[in-house]
C-alpha cells in the first residue's frame, strides 16, 4: 500500500515538472518570436526612413540649384532694365540694401572679430554669446555672424543640453565661439572693453575674450535651411 502511494506521488511530481517545463518552453518561444518581429519592424522602418531622407536630400539639392539659376536670371534682367531707368535703379538699390540687412547676401567691410574661449573647468553659456552680439549691435554693427551663422531678427541663440543652438545648428559649449561683425572697429572695441563691461563680465566666469580689428571682415549669408530663413508668417 505504501509503495503504491509513493509511486503515485512520484508520477504526480514528474507530471508537474513536465508541465512546468512545457510552460517555460512556450513562454521562451513566444519571447523569441516577439523579439524577432520587433527587429523586423525596426529594420523595415529604418529602411523607409533612409529612403525618405535620400529623397528629401535629392529634392533639396534640386530646389537649391533651381533657386540659384532663377536668382542669376533675375539679376541679369534687373541689370539690363536698370541701365535705362533711373527710378528702377533706385528701387533695385533699396532691394539690395534690404537683402543685406535681411542676411540674404554675403557682405564684407571693416570690422572686428571676437573669439570667446572657455577655461579648463568652464564652458560658454548662451548668455555669454548674446551679451557680445547685443553689445556689437548697440555699437552700430551692420552685420554679425557667430560661428559662420548669420545673425538676423529671427535668429536664435539658446542653450540645448551641452550645446548652444544658433539658427537651429548646435555647437559644443566647451569649444571657442567666433563672432564677426562689420562695424567701426574702434567703437566696437571700446564698447566691449569698457570698465565693468562685457569683457570684464565674461572674465569673471573664466571666459577669455580675444578681440581683433580688421580692415575687412567677411560675413556669409543666412543658410537656406536655417529656420530663420524658412519662417514666413507675414501676409
Amino acid at each position: 500500500m505504501t509503495q503504491g502511494r509513493s509511486k503515485i506521488l512520484r508520477n504526480l511530481a514528474f507530471g508537474f515538472v513536465c508541465l512546468l517545463l512545457g510552460i517555460l518552453v512556450a513562454i521562451q518561444l513566444k519571447s523569441v518570436n516577439s523579439t524577432e518581429n520587433q527587429l523586423l519592424l525596426q529594420n523595415t522602418r529604418t529602411e523607409e526612413l533612409r529612403d525618405e531622407l535620400i529623397a528629401l536630400q535629392n529634392s533639396n539639392r534640386d530646389l537649391t540649384t533651381r533657386y540659384s539659376d532663377l536668382k542669376d536670371y533675375v539679376a541679369q534682367l534687373e541689370s539690363q532694365t536698370a541701365s535705362t531707368d533711373e527710378n528702377l535703379k533706385a528701387i533695385l538699390e533699396e532691394k539690395r540694401k534690404a537683402e543685406i540687412y535681411a542676411g540674404l547676401t554675403d557682405v564684407s567691410g571693416p570690422g572686428i572679430i571676437v573669439t570667446l574661449s572657455a577655461g579648463t573647468d568652464s564652458s560658454i553659456r548662451d548668455l555669454d554669446v548674446r551679451l557680445v552680439v547685443n553689445e556689437l549691435r548697440a555699437a552700430g554693427a551692420q552685420a554679425i555672424c557667430v560661428n559662420e551663422e548669420r545673425m538676423v531678427a529671427m535668429s536664435e541663440i539658446r542653450l540645448g543640453g551641452q550645446y548652444i543652438v544658433i539658427n537651429g545648428k548646435p555647437f559644443p559649449s566647451n569649444q571657442p565661439f567666433v563672432i564677426r561683425a562689420i562695424t567701426r572697429p574702434d567703437d566696437a572695441e571700446r564698447a566691449l572693453t569698457m570698465l565693468n563691461g562685457v569683457a570684464d563680465n565674461l572674465k569673471f566666469y573664466s571666459i577669455d575674450t580675444k578681440i581683433e580689428k580688421l580692415d575687412k571682415v567677411s560675413i556669409p549669408k543666412l543658410r537656406a535651411d536655417s529656420p530663420a530663413y524658412q519662417m514666413d508668417m507675414l501676409s
